[in-house]
């Protein structure tokens, strides 16, 4: 009788040990691929853009450019680089004005970035944005307003405003 109660004495901790080991988890189950949500790429498209401070006019090799720097930002807040077509307008600014935007004295050709090669020659990773130098005519001592109108992939056309 001895040996059968040390029996039991050393296989119950045994069978709690197999207990504990073995656990309660449930049978594995084959893992579902997530859906892709397809509305995400267009968050990292351009939604805005921005002209920055640095545009001005000056000079370079005795000719008058228009140096424009632009941004394009993305629903983010981001700047983003992307395929686009830039045109640019120059405009004498009417001062006290509703309509500030008076007559057309530039427009230069389209700028087309949609190659990457092209759209690398503007880009300046250090702004996170396009530098732009367009030669200007004849200009006068006057106040200026440049419009930058982008358009990026699927037609969508943003524009921006700045005073020179």
């Amino acid at each position: 009788m001895k040996k059968n109660g040390s029996i039991s004495i050393i296989a119950i901790p045994i069978c709690i040990g197999v207990l504990f080991c073995s656990g309660c988890t449930e049978p594995s189950r084959s893992v579902e691929p997530r859906s892709i949500n397809t509305s995400a790429p267009r968050a990292y498209q351009p939604v805005a853009i921005k002209i920055l401070p640095l545009t001005e006019i000056g000079t370079k090799n005795n000719v008058r450019v228009l140096r424009a720097y632009v941004s394009l930002m993305d629903s983010f807040g981001d700047y983003v680089k992307s395929q686009a077509t830039f045109r640019f307008e120059l405009y004498q600014y009417v001062a006290r004005s509703a309509e500030p935007k008076g007559a057309r004295l530039v427009i230069w050709p389209d700028i087309d970035l949609t190659e990457a090669a092209e759209s690398q020659q503007y880009w300046r990773d250090f702004l996170r944005g396009y530098e732009f130098e367009l030669e200007l005519g004849p200009v006068y001592p006057q106040s200026y307003l440049l419009q930058v109108t982008c358009i990026c992939p699927g037609q969508v056309r943003l524009s921006a405003e700045y005073n020179l």
